[in-house]
């Protein structure tokens, strides 16, 4: 951004730098102001919140959160800083709403990293959160604030997969629109062979990998309702998810 802004200037980087790290300034409140004005101009009862992973690569051993780590962004294992996203999105447009910084569990329990914590200032009052548990906190932070309204959820399938995490949404009375794995059924007694070829296709699939969409409706009672697209249209599905 500051490269864009002021050109390849090393004094206009190293002074956001300075700004973003050691200046007084409340993220929290520009946070909650960006979501009122979100909420003035994108808010709609059909809306979804979407949580999604963006991963840094980096050089060095300095940053805050930095380690080698699966590195979305290369594909590969590879020194990185890993964040979670919070975006929100409707017929009038979208955006971002709330991020959240991975720290690796040695970052936030090993001594050897007591020096690193202190420098990056990490609050003493951190706790290890797995990247879903992030991703949790800011869903539930944002509902809890009832500044803006959504019916659905979207996630990939490392989100989709967290049977905890997709009743913590239920629990929200948000509709889950997410990836999931199909594995095919074994009903037999003996080693599980290993398929010679490409099973057929599933009742309920998306035709990328084994992959389906779980959308998964809440209830009022007993447990929430959940369906792969592609079934037939039933009353146990559950409302129809978005298009387009």
């Amino acid at each position: 951004m500051v490269i864009a802004q002021f050109g390849a200037s090393e004094r206009a980087v190293r002074g956001m730098q300075q700004f973003l790290t050691d200046s007084t300034w409340d993220d929290t409140a520009i946070l909650r102001r960006h979501g009122q004005e979100v909420a003035k101009d994108l808010d709609d009862t059909e809306g979804m919140f979407i949580v999604d992973g963006s991963d840094f690569p980096k050089k060095g051993c300095q940053s805050v959160g930095v380690k080698r780590q699966y590195c979305g962004q290369l594909g590969k294992i590879a020194n990185c800083q890993a964040g979670m996203f919070l975006a929100y999105t409707s017929m009038h447009g979208t955006t971002l709403l709330d991020r959240r910084l991975y720290l690796p569990q040695e970052w936030v329990d090993d001594p050897a990293f007591a020096a690193h914590r202190q420098k990056c200032h990490v609050p003493e009052d951190v706790i290890f959160q797995t990247k879903n548990e992030l991703a949790l906190a800011m869903l539930q932070d944002v509902v809890a604030s009832q500044a803006l309204h959504a019916r659905w959820f979207l996630a990939d399938e490392a989100f989709g997969r967290d049977t905890v995490l997709r009743d913590a949404v239920d629990a929200l009375g948000l509709c889950t629109w997410s990836r999931c794995r199909w594995t095919p059924r074994y009903g037999g007694t003996g080693r599980r062979r290993r398929p010679r070829r490409r099973p057929s296709s599933p009742p309920c699939h998306l035709r990328h990998g084994h992959a389906s969409l779980l959308v998964t409706a809440p209830k009022a009672h007993g447990s929430p309702k959940r369906t792969c697209n592609g079934c037939r249209p039933s009353a146990r599905a559950g409302p129809a998810p978005p298009s387009g």
